[in-house]
């Protein structure tokens, strides 16, 4: 939808604070509709105070610009996790995805939650939620960014890695023109499940128009298909996730962090944010000989899939 800069905010007395600059691509800024919705969900979005939600501190147009300043998070997104994972020929560790799936549907509850003055419910949805809008800062805190201003990106030009992102995480419903709800956005987070337990996205399309095709008309094959041994429960909590009828879904993003903190409970798992920063710190981290440091980043069986398709 725009550039993205790191700037800082100086004030009064030393006040120093780096900050992100969104801008929006002045032919998106021509186009009323776009800049209606804009302002509207910019406006939802300022408005929500999560630990797991990136903070927007201001919405402006200077010269006829329009852009975000919002929270700078240090750290690496869940698509540079999946990434440097199948650069190693590795899959992401199942605890590791349970834990920052679980802490994204957190903030993203929050969100759906979100009511206005009078306490009526404004059905907030996210509507972009890919692993390139999760970030797990250098802390291992688990950041969701830009909640209420991905709809400007709607009908423009994107790169194709981004663009099918997207694809491959829009709810089946929303392609075929119904109305979407919060369990658009359960959809998306059990698409990035799949990714992270597969290491391959849910379809393999020859082109966009494939793509949809392929989602409108079924689920795609279960993840143990594409890789064998998977824990069966975490299994079923991504298929449920991804079912194609909305109301076999979760009903809300907090069931589906209540069942991805279950199942690590039953593991005696429960992942600090400390744990997500070493794991991640281990995973970009190779010795002299290009051996990986990450003991736990799991390997996939031989002859699975393993990168992004």
């Amino acid at each position: 939808m725009g550039e993205v800069w790191l700037a800082t905010y100086d004030g009064p007395g030393g006040f120093h604070r780096q900050v992100v600059l969104k801008t929006v691509r002045p032919d998106l800024a021509e186009r009323a509709d776009l800049v209606d919705t804009l302002l509207r969900e910019a406006a939802l979005a300022a408005r929500l105070s999560h630990p797991n939600l990136v903070q927007i501190f201001d919405l402006d147009c200077v010269d006829g610009t329009y852009f975000f300043a919002m929270e700078y998070v240090a750290g690496r997104t869940l698509t540079a996790v999946l990434q440097q994972a199948a650069a190693i020929s590795a899959t992401v560790a199942p605890w590791f995805l349970a834990s920052v799936v679980a802490s994204t549907c957190d903030g993203l509850h929050h969100a759906h939650e979100l009511v206005d003055e009078r306490g009526q419910p404004l059905h907030l949805v996210h509507g972009d939620v890919t692993p390139s809008n999760i970030m797990v800062a250098t802390s291992g805190h688990v950041v969701l960014l830009d909640l209420g201003i991905g709809a400007a990106g709607i009908g423009a030009e994107a790169d194709p890695g981004v663009l099918d992102d997207r694809l491959q995480s829009m709810a089946p419903e929303r392609i075929q023109g119904a109305a979407c709800d919060v369990r658009c956005d359960v959809y998306a987070l059990g698409v990035i499940l799949y990714r992270g337990l597969t290491g391959c996205a849910p379809y393999t399309a020859t082109d966009e128009y494939d793509l949809i095709q392929q989602i409108a008309a079924g689920p795609p094959p279960p993840p143990s298909d594409r890789r064998p041994l998977l824990p069966a429960a975490l299994e079923r909590i991504c298929r449920t996730a991804m079912a194609h009828d909305p109301a076999q879904r979760h009903a809300d993003a907090a069931a589906l962090s209540a069942d991805l903190r279950d199942w690590l409970r039953a593991r005696g798992e429960q992942p600090t944010s400390g744990d997500l920063a070493r794991y991640v710190a281990r995973l970009f981290r190779e010795d002299a000989s290009g051996v990986p440091l990450a003991t736990d980043v799991v390997k996939p069986p031989t002859g699975s899939p393993r990168r992004y398709c």
